[in-house]
C-alpha cells in the first residue's frame, strides 16, 4: 500500500497521540505498543479501546495477565472520569475480556484453539479495534523465542486476515529500543509506539511518546509528553 494520508485513520482520541500518528492508528494495521512494566500501556490502551467504542466503533480490550474485574478497578481508580463506561461494556459496544485460556503452547493445536477463542471474541461484537495487553505472558507459555516468535506472528496474520486494528502491548526492560530478543518486529508489525514514564511529584504523571515505525503513513518524528490525569491521558500543557 502507497503511504497517503487518505487512508482511513482510527482516532485514538488523546490529544497529541493523534497528532504523532497523522490523525491516528491506520486502519487494519499491527500495532506494537512497547515500554517496561507500569509504565502505563495498559492505561493508554485502554483509552484508546474506550474512545473508539464512543464514537461506535465496537472494541474489544483482552486483558492477558489480570482479571476482567481487576482491571476494570484499576481504570476507574485511575479514570474516574470515564463517564459512560459500563454502559459501553453492557450494551457489548466495548466488549472487556479476561485470557482466553491458560495452557501451554507446546503445539500448534494448543494455539489454534487459543486464536479460534479470541476470534469467537472478536466476532461476537463485531469489533474493529482490538488491543492484547500484554503479549509478554505468552512467551512463559512456549518453550523458546523462536517458537514465542512464530506464536505471536500467527496471531498477529489472523488479526490482519480479520481486518481488525489491533494494538499489542508487550514488556521491555530498554524501551528505547525495539529489538527484543526473538521477535521481529521490524517485519511483523505495521507501526510500533515506544512509552517511558516519569513523574514531576506523586500527583504527576507523565508519558513519553515516540513512534519508531509506522506503516502506509506519514508520522511526527520528534516525540510528545502525555500528563495521566483522572479524565483520561492529556497533551503536557507548555509552561
Amino acid at each position: 500500500m502507497a503511504q497517503s494520508e487518505t487512508l482511513n485513520k482510527i482516532p485514538t482520541g488523546i490529544p497529541g497521540l493523534d497528532e504523532l500518528l497523522s490523525g491516528g492508528v491506520p486502519e487494519g494495521s499491527q500495532m506494537l505498543l512497547v515500554g517496561e512494566p507500569g509504565v502505563g500501556k495498559t492505561l493508554l490502551s485502554f483509552e484508546v479501546a474506550y474512545n473508539s467504542a464512543k464514537e461506535g466503533r465496537p472494541s474489544l480490550f483482552m486483558t492477558m495477565d489480570q482479571s476482567k474485574n481487576s482491571l476494570l478497578k484499576n481504570i476507574n481508580s485511575a479514570f474516574p472520569g470515564f463517564d459512560g463506561m459500563k454502559d459501553l461494556i453492557d450494551k457489548n459496544s466495548f466488549n472487556v475480556a479476561e485470557r482466553a485460556m491458560d495452557m501451554e503452547f507446546k503445539s500448534r493445536e494448543n494455539l489454534v484453539i487459543f486464536v479460534a477463542e479470541i476470534m469467537r471474541l472478536i466476532k461476537s461484537n463485531n469489533a474493529k479495534l482490538l488491543v492484547m495487553d500484554s503479549i509478554s505472558l505468552l512467551r512463559s507459555l512456549v518453550d523458546d523465542d523462536r517458537t514465542y516468535t512464530r506464536a505471536l506472528n500467527f496471531l498477529v496474520e489472523t488479526f490482519r486476515n480479520l481486518g481488525v486494528t489491533s494494538i499489542i502491548n508487550i514488556e521491555s526492560r530498554n524501551p528505547t529500543k525495539t529489538d527484543l530478543p526473538g521477535l521481529y518486529e521490524e517485519s511483523m508489525f505495521d507501526g510500533i509506539v515506544l512509552l517511558t514514564k516519569y513523574r514531576k511529584s506523586e500527583e504527576s504523571q507523565f508519558l513519553n511518546a515516540s513512534i519508531s515505525k509506522l506503516r502506509y503513513s506519514k508520522y511526527r518524528n520528534s516525540p510528545i509528553t502525555l500528563e495521566i490525569t483522572p479524565n483520561g491521558i492529556m497533551l503536557k500543557k507548555s509552561n
